[in-house]
């Protein structure tokens, strides 16, 4: 016989969630229906994917195909539809036809057909791992379980924005690098070029001009310019090793302490634990389980290794201590900590988490606006190195050429 999972509401307004058997969906709504219970979810149970498969997927935590701006504009219009109403397969038939990237369309239009039989949004998404990371399926999870979905998608919405905007800065430092790594050894290896052609030209003009300047070139070619394309490429491929998914917990750990661009790492940080706590915070005000709360806000978090700290966690006990969780991640400072513990104390545990999270809001917005100029510095530093390393390269082939050549002429060398 069948069995399906449910979620629903009882008459005195509490939530309702488990498994039934039944020969049939209708069969399993009238009998939840009898037994006083408004359903609101109705999913077929899927037999669970075998150990092997499970171990070798690795799903991304926080990387997408999809540039923040995508996320950030695909999220704002989800909460936007069902705060109007909207149920999620109409929801998701409205975004298929709205949104630009194809990928997403196509993945909206999937979404309609798993999300009309029941399942959850979160579910229907965890299929789409490429365009969905972990921490996006928690946010959702974590809304769908408390019922603030839409404002958990104005959240995700939020976040894709800010890093949007922040990544609109970025293009100083490459403009820095492309100028250091294409424009500044050009323009030294053509005055070289010129220089020595010039002067082969003048040991035999036989050669002519364009015949003297290849003389010039060849040794060149394999003296600097075969080793400046090779040192490209050797960066090209360490940087394509380090985007790759396997790494995203090292990259995620570098990120919360990059030391050129100031703010960055205390953003991230900041950012990440504004989330947890928002979504904690939540998830206590609707009634879950200390230890299912800290687990869906953990799950929620963006950055993957303070998401781990979180979740490595003994989360187990129904009545988990908030305060003392708080104090074995080692993300928090004491005196946080004591806020917390002052929650614990006199019962007010959801307000004193939203007193924290706001503190954290209030310190990512400080060093989101400190870590623009510091994008700015950034490429500045490289500009700087570059060009000096360029202006050396002139000084010492053209300029000291003239003065040879004016030593040589004045008969003093």
């Amino acid at each position: 016989m069948p069995t399906f999972r449910f979620e629903g509401v009882t008459p005195q307004g509490k939530k309702a969630q488990g498994s039934i058997q039944a020969e049939s969906r209708d069969e399993a709504m009238r009998r939840l229906s009898d037994g006083g219970v408004m359903v609101q979810i109705l999913s077929d149970t899927v037999a669970p994917v075998a150990p092997s498969v499970q171990a070798t997927e690795r799903r991304p935590w926080a990387d997408s195909v999809l540039s923040h701006k995508d996320l950030s504009l695909f999220f704002a219009q989800f909460s936007a539809t069902i705060k109007a109403g909207m149920g999620a397969a109409q929801a998701l038939t409205h975004l298929s036809q709205s949104v630009r990237n194809r990928a997403l369309a196509q993945a909206c239009r999937s979404m309609v057909h798993e999300v009309s039989t029941g399942q959850r949004i979160s579910e229907a998404m965890g299929r789409f791992p490429k365009l969905f990371p972990e921490y996006v399926i928690g946010t959702v999870r974590a809304g769908e379980a408390a019922g603030y979905l839409p404002d958990a998608m104005t959240e995700l919405a939020d976040y894709n924005e800010r890093w949007h905007r922040l990544r609109i800065w970025y293009w100083i430092p490459k403009l820095a690098l492309w100028n250091a790594v294409l424009i500044a050894p050009f323009i030294a290896i053509s005055t070289k070029v010129f220089l020595d052609g010039l002067a082969a030209y003048g040991e035999d003009e036989n050669l002519g001009v364009s015949g003297a300047l290849g003389k010039a070139f060849k040794p060149l070619f394999w003296k600097f310019i075969m080793p400046l394309w090779a040192a490209v490429l050797f960066a090209w491929v360490v940087w394509s090793f380090a985007l790759r998914s396997a790494l995203e917990p090292l990259r995620a750990r570098a990120a919360l302490g990059l030391p050129i661009i100031f703010g960055y790492g205390r953003y991230t940080l900041a950012n990440s634990l504004r989330a947890f706590l928002n979504h904690l915070e939540r998830l206590y005000e609707a009634g879950l389980a200390p230890s299912t709360a800290w687990d869906l806000a953990a799950g929620a978090v963006p950055n993957q290794y303070v998401a781990s700290r979180l979740r490595a966690i003994q989360t187990g006990d129904r009545n988990l201590n908030v305060a003392e969780a708080a104090r074995q991640t080692g993300l928090f400072s004491e005196d946080l900590i004591g806020v917390l513990n002052t929650g614990v104390s006199t019962g007010d545990v959801p307000g004193m988490i939203g007193r924290m999270a706001r503190y954290y809001e209030e310190e990512a917005g400080n060093q989101y606006a400190m870590t623009k100029p510091g994008v700015l510095r950034l490429g500045l530093l490289i500009l700087l190195i570059s060009s000096g390393i360029g202006m050396i390269g002139l000084a010492n082939n053209y300029f000291g050429r003239i003065f040879d050549a004016v030593e040589e002429f004045m008969g003093t060398r």
